[in-house]
């Protein structure tokens, strides 16, 4: 299976599907943002359009990209806390090597998942027209919503983990610029204090 970057998950009106997905470190200046945003990245409440009392396949497209938005949100998400914590140490980086390897495991198995259920609709669009048809999109619909719970409830748990990790690499981060600042003062006092011998 091809490989795709996180940001190519959903950036065309029928987006492609995620395929397997390595987390990669990305920028770690929005990496505390995201940690400490309450591990609030899972898959929102969906918000579908729907045009009068006809039913379309333009209301599953928008379901399968919102879909995608955010399972793309949280890898980048966890890349970046990733890179964090690698940048900064950990008490433990064996055990949070096992929760990246692991987690790499659980994105890959939704990735495919979640192929699985767009390839049932590729290519709808239009009206919703025939039985066979109306039975497909009621089917779809429970396929996502049995996917945004499965996804939601490990990826709860999962976040909580790389949110530990990540409080744990922000007081190293904060220690070692106490550290560092402590040995700029240390410095300056000790040039302050040496007597200078004019020559």
């Amino acid at each position: 299976m091809a490989h795709a970057s996180k940001k190519q998950i959903g950036q065309s009106k029928v987006k492609a599907a995620p395929s397997f997905i390595t987390i990669q470190p990305k920028q770690i200046a929005n990496s505390l943002a995201y940690a400490f945003s309450g591990g609030k990245a899972m898959i929102p409440p969906i918000h579908v359009r729907t045009d009068g009392n006809e039913q379309r396949w333009a209301v599953v497209d928008d379901l399968s990209n919102s879909i995608a938005d955010s399972f793309a949100a949280s890898v980048n998400g966890i890349g970046q806390t990733v890179e964090m914590v690698r940048a900064l140490g950990c008490e433990h980086p064996a055990e949070f090597n096992i929760l990246v390897n692991k987690t790499n495991e659980d994105l890959h198995r939704f990735s495919m998942d979640f192929q699985s259920i767009r390839a049932k609709h590729a290519g709808k669009q239009g009206l919703v027209d025939s039985p066979d048809d109306v039975a497909l999109q009621l089917q779809v619909f429970e396929d996502y919503m049995q996917f945004r719970a499965k996804f939601d409830g490990v990826m709860h748990h999962t976040m909580i983990s790389f949110t530990e990790y990540a409080l744990e690499a922000k007081d190293r981060g904060m220690k070692k610029l106490h550290e560092e600042a402590d040995a700029v003062a240390a410095k300056t006092k000790l040039a302050v204090d040496t007597p200078v011998t004019l020559q």
